[in-house]
């Protein structure tokens, strides 16, 4: 635990960049000591220039709440809950619906509206996580919790650990 915190010490502070996606298989040994190298940094984010993570899909069982949140939304955005219609058509349509008085239109395009805003809520909130080591901080101490008790703090996508990245 004390190399990874190292690792990750050495990527905020030297490198200036956040890992974006620790987790244990994520940081490998290098050589016969038990010194210890980060990799998989195609999520890392510069913490100086206040860039955002999320580029990838990350590890569900170590995210911080607040990218735990956009994941979600993100993930059932892509199942196609939301349908592929923008906000300006659908307030139209309403509109329309008023007109006519037809009061099931107007519930039934509602909903929708409700939908398509709330992906579009999703997409912006994902610009809104900025790289910072606290994020690596928080993944740090999830991987801890799972290093100590074999449990994972949050529930994890079992696939996810198998997919290409």
């Amino acid at each position: 635990a004390k190399e990874v915190a190292r690792c990750l010490q050495f990527l905020n502070e030297r490198c200036g960049i956040v890992h974006g996606d620790v987790k244990a298989r994520n940081f490998v040994a290098r050589g016969v000591g038990l010194e210890f190298a980060a990799i998989d940094l195609d999520n890392s984010a510069s913490i100086a220039g206040r860039e955002t993570i999320g580029r990838k899909r990350t590890s569900s069982g170590y995210l911080p709440p607040e990218q735990a949140v956009v994941e979600t939304r993100l993930r059932s955005e892509s199942t196609g809950s939301a349908p592929d219609v923008s906000i300006d058509d659908l307030k139209t349509q309403i509109r329309e619906s008023l007109a006519n008085n037809n009061i099931s239109e107007i519930v039934r395009l509602s909903k929708m509206l409700e939908q398509v805003q709330s992906s579009t809520e999703a997409k912006q909130q994902t610009k809104q996580v900025v790289a910072s080591p606290k994020y690596d901080m928080w993944c740090f101490g999830a991987l801890l919790y799972y290093m100590t008790t074999g449990k994972h703090l949050f529930n994890v996508d079992t696939r996810e650990e198998v997919e290409d990245d």
